[in-house]
């Protein structure tokens, strides 16, 4: 985006020096949010919203892009209120919070998330999922509204030129970079 002369601010919170520098090498500005991904504690969720609002009415951004559950939230909140003419979640996975399971924190997790996403998603212009299953379930759960423009799309994607295909070893090793989430799935006897 940058490269076609958009200019480009990437905001989030505790952005280390190496990232900003590879930000700026991309073309884009950082700037710094507070924000506390695994907190359910509703004033720092509050705190955050007003960070967000603040530097959406200092930029008056066009285009508000988020991701992951509390910045999409908040992202399409504050930009709704900003009044920012196209807000564009992204939804990289359904999360903790709408994995099976009945522990109290999922099911408060759930609770809380189901109406923000709710509200958020019907702020957002495009919504864009990385699975036709997790568009299928939020659209089963009534958090995303029919009249809402959705998109799948298969995955974040790589940058193809930095990571070249290469020969396979003789002998593989397999290394998995991944969030683990427990799920209760019925073992077959």
């Amino acid at each position: 985006m940058a490269e076609r002369g958009h200019k480009v601010i990437a905001a989030a919170p505790s952005i280390s020096t190496d990232i900003a520098e590879r930000l700026r090498e991309l073309g884009a500005e950082q700037r710094e949010l507070s924000l506390v991904n695994a907190s359910l504690n509703p004033l720092a969720m509050l705190q955050s919203l007003r960070d967000l609002r603040r530097l959406i009415n200092n930029i008056k951004p066009d285009v508000l892009i988020s991701y992951t559950v509390k910045p999409l939230i908040l992202g399409a909140l504050a930009g709704s209120a900003g009044h920012v003419p196209t807000i564009v979640s992204l939804i990289t996975g359904v999360g903790y919070a709408f994995t099976e399971g009945r522990e109290p924190k999922r099911l408060l997790s759930r609770a809380v998330a189901a109406p923000l996403y709710r509200l958020a998603l019907a702020r957002s212009t495009a919504i864009i999922f990385q699975n036709p299953d997790d568009e299928a379930l939020f659209t089963s759960l009534g958090l995303v509204g029919r009249d809402r423009q959705t998109h799948v799309v298969n995955g974040s994607g790589i940058d193809v030129e930095h990571f070249l295909p290469a020969p396979l070893p003789k002998q593989p090793s397999f290394l998995m970079v991944a969030r683990l989430l427990k799920v209760n799935l019925p073992i077959s006897p």
